[in-house]
């Protein structure tokens, strides 16, 4: 059984115990995407003034796509498409050839421009995609070569 003092002694520690802190505030800088599937995940950032979703996702073929701010995906303005692809082989290259082919195929006057991106550590295979309502840019990368 507790005593008076006891008592006390226990309020008055409690009673001038710090107030639990506040949750941080959100950083200004929230850009920082983890997108995951089944049995693979990759961090993202969202480009200052583009903002990232996983919503329909599926149904432009990616698993994350970005979109200026404000914009939504009727629009067909800019967009950001990334996507995660089991690799079959180390033939990275003659992959983007069959997705060009596929594309030349479904729109014949459809153009292919170099464009020179990096991957630490790995190999990039690159083209823009140059399309009617648009360009895209499409960057197949081996992180693993």
């Amino acid at each position: 059984m507790l005593n008076a003092a006891g008592f006390f002694v226990g309020l008055l520690i409690i009673g001038t115990a710090p107030a639990p802190s506040p949750p941080p505030s959100p950083s200004a800088d929230m850009h920082n995407l983890i997108v995951y599937g089944d049995q693979w995940s990759f961090y993202a950032h969202e480009p200052d003034g583009w903002t990232g979703f996983t919503e329909r996702s599926g149904e432009i073929g990616s698993n994350v796509y970005f979109l200026h701010n404000g914009e939504t995906l009727e629009q067909n303005g800019s967009l950001i498409r990334v996507s995660i692809e089991k690799k079959i082989d180390n033939a990275v290259a003659s992959d983007l050839a069959a997705d060009m082919a596929r594309f030349k195929h479904d729109e014949p006057d459809i153009q292919f421009v170099d464009f020179q991106a990096d991957y630490p550590g790995g190999s990039v295979f690159a083209k823009i995609y140059r399309r009617s309502n648009g360009d895209e840019y499409v960057a197949y990368v081996d992180t693993a070569p």
